[in-house]
């Protein structure tokens, strides 16, 4: 049978990777969403660049 020990520590090691990765999604899609629209720069922060695609878009229009 497995040491509680054991048990635990598997446990814990479990929530700590999920915990992880939950806090990894945001950053994962905002990149995915400015990679898929192109604004992707070494420069600059995806996030950045992803908004300022939509506000150049808005002061075209007027």
């Amino acid at each position: 049978m497995i040491a509680w020990g054991r048990i635990v520590r598997s446990i814990t090691l479990g929530m700590v990777i999920a915990v992880l990765a939950i806090g990894l999604l945001p950053f994962l899609l905002v990149y995915a969403l400015s990679d898929m629209n192109g604004v992707i720069d070494l420069d600059s922060t995806p996030f950045c660049l992803f908004l300022s695609r939509f506000i150049q878009r808005g002061k075209r229009g007027r």
